[in-house]
């Protein structure tokens, strides 16, 4: 008689989905589609789309080359669908329509205005990134190491202004009732994905129980970057 196999529901269920907290709603990212998912006054509203994937023996799937282009992709892909959830958003005040904004209006159609405003969004958030987390720590270690002639010094300074300007921008973000808001649905995408790769039913009940850390969770992968990056260079 055969020997009837078992398969592991923590296996079967594996994946590597991934997520971003939106307002109000949370994006996930499959390998082959995406989902936004807002709460708004009639209820939930879901929109799922394809994603373009490159094709076989593409050079956009090649090592480092996939990396790069993975990275605009996911920073594109994000700020459209925080863009999108703010269009769920339930703020029924009506502001009257600056001299800019008719112009605007008038002149640039909806499709090219939004496509302006992601690049200015993902241009600025990659200025902030290198400003505040490359550039500042670099000079202000700089600094103090005119008066102290030492490369692990500089180093250990370095790192540690990453971490502690890291820590203060997510404090005061936090302190933002929306922002803190955001937060939440971040740690409830978390605890989503926690539960499917559990192999449980995706059940309110099942996801409270999970925990809200993820071992994918991209804030979590920069503090370990930052963490290694201090060891590293030091040695």
């Amino acid at each position: 008689m055969a020997k009837k196999e078992t398969c592991n529901p923590c296996e079967q269920f594996k994946t590597m989905i991934g997520g971003q907290a939106l307002l109000e709603g949370i994006m996930m990212r499959g390998p082959e589609k995406d989902a936004i998912v807002c709460r708004t006054k009639e209820g939930l509203s879901i929109e799922v789309t394809d994603r373009k994937l490159p094709k076989e023996g593409s050079p956009l799937k090649w090592p480092l080359i996939r990396g790069v282009v993975n990275f605009f992709d996911s920073q594109v892909t994000g700020v459209k669908a925080l863009m999108r959830s703010a269009d769920f958003s339930d703020d029924e005040t009506v502001e009257e329509p600056s001299k800019l904004d008719l112009w605007l209006e008038k002149h640039v159609s909806a499709e090219k205005l939004q496509s302006v405003l992601v690049v200015f969004a993902v241009v600025l958030s990659l200025g902030m990134t290198l400003g505040l987390f490359m550039l500042l720590p670099t000079f202000l270690a700089g600094l103090v190491s005119r008066y102290f002639d030492s490369a692990l010094l500089h180093n250990v300074i370095e790192g540690v202004v990453k971490i502690a300007i890291f820590f203060c921008y997510l404090i005061l973000c936090s302190k933002q009732k929306d922002v803190r808001r955001v937060f939440s649905y971040h740690g409830a995408e978390h605890k989503t994905i926690r539960c499917y790769e559990a192999g449980l039913p995706l059940t309110v009940e099942n996801v409270r129980q999970q925990t809200r850390l993820h071992p994918r969770c991209g804030t979590s992968f920069l503090l370990v970057v930052m963490i290694l990056s201090i060891l590293l260079f030091s040695v």
